[in-house]
């Protein structure tokens, strides 16, 4: 297929996939939408991910295989199949996930009419025992284009009955990845997803969701009320897009500062407990003397307010249609968008 016909690049990266990597690329042949190409990228896997990514080629010619000499993690692997490339569009697949047979064709018909950077849809997560949605309903009936305030409203730690929406799957416009040089980022081995959207939009992607489940998310072991991304790696994130900003030239205004920091300063705190559940006592409290005071005040007046919910809730009382209480930081961040 020529580079004029391919509209969608695929990239399934794949280490020790040998399990259910042609589960993955056969929920892409049975896409109801025909002109895409499938970029393989073998992550030096030690199984037979190797022989059965070259079986698959000889089934369909849409299908190409590329194999690391060495383990180089997700994030060089995505970047190498972006750079290889052919098509107008970028799908990421992760190799033990599927897609609904329509995902693409819902997809690009949504991005070619709103003039889309970047489309994502609800995920559906698997295990073993279950099969529920990732995101809030809510947020995903969002029909505007999303900024980085509403974003980081979206991508926070401690939200309740939802998963950070880190963890989504967009579609992209390879040509404004290209022009603002964004690719994933090889030092972070947890959280490269986050990093990588949230550079995408503050550089002006424009950006939108769709409430469609059309991406199921396999989780081996657990359910998903144990998917828990460790602190520690995600402290990292915002002076990476701090980082960014500069680089770029990006106008770091008053509101950019605020909401970097507060990104930083939540997971500063979750770091914190984190230290202090796994028996790190010292290292909790230096982490902790490091937390503004307002961080603080923030979160005493939501665990406050949430406790004293229960108790009305408790003692009978209706609190009708009345919204859920925010975390803190994020009923801010949502009136700065």
């Amino acid at each position: 297929m020529g580079k004029i016909d391919c509209v969608v690049s695929v990239i399934i990266p794949a280490y020790n996939a040998e399990d259910f990597i042609e589960h993955a690329v056969h929920s892409v042949l049975k896409q109801t939408m025909s002109n895409f190409e499938i970029i393989i990228v073998n992550d030096a896997s030690r199984d037979k991910t190797r022989e059965k990514s070259l079986k698959l080629c000889e089934l369909d010619e849409r299908i190409t295989y590329f194999e690391n000499d060495k383990n180089l993690g997700v994030s060089e692997s995505r970047n190498f199949g972006i750079r290889k490339s052919k098509a107008k569009y970028i799908a990421i697949l992760d190799s033990d996930d599927l897609w609904r047979e329509d995902r693409l064709s819902i997809m690009i018909e949504h991005m070619e009419k709103n003039n889309l950077d970047m489309l994502a849809d609800q995920l559906v997560v698997l295990t073993e025992n279950s099969r529920e949605n990732a995101f809030s309903p809510e947020w995903m009936k969002y029909n505007k284009d999303i900024n980085i305030f509403h974003y980081m409203s979206m991508d926070w730690p401690g939200l309740q009955k939802t998963m950070p929406l880190c963890y989504m799957k967009p579609v992209f416009r390879k040509e404004f990845i290209l022009k603002e040089n964004i690719f994933y980022d090889k030092e972070l081995s947890i959280g490269e997803d986050s990093l990588f959207y949230s550079c995408m939009v503050v550089a002006g992607a424009k950006f939108m969701v769709i409430p469609d489940a059309l991406y199921f998310y396999t989780v081996r072991d657990g359910s998903l009320s144990n998917i828990n991304l460790p602190a520690l790696q995600l402290m990292k994130i915002p002076k990476k897009i701090m980082e960014f900003c500069v680089l770029k030239n990006i106008v770091i205004d008053r509101k950019i500062k605020f909401t970097i920091n507060a990104k930083y300063q939540s997971y500063l705190l979750k770091h914190s407990i984190d230290l202090i559940k796994n028996g790190f006592y010292k290292k909790s409290v230096l982490n902790l003397m490091k937390i503004q005071i307002g961080t603080y005040v923030r979160w005493v007046v939501y665990f406050i307010k949430l406790s004293c919910r229960k108790l009305f809730i408790s003692s009978g009382f209706e609190f009708g249609t009345r919204k859920e209480i925010t975390p803190p930081f994020i009923s801010t961040l949502r009136r700065m968008s």
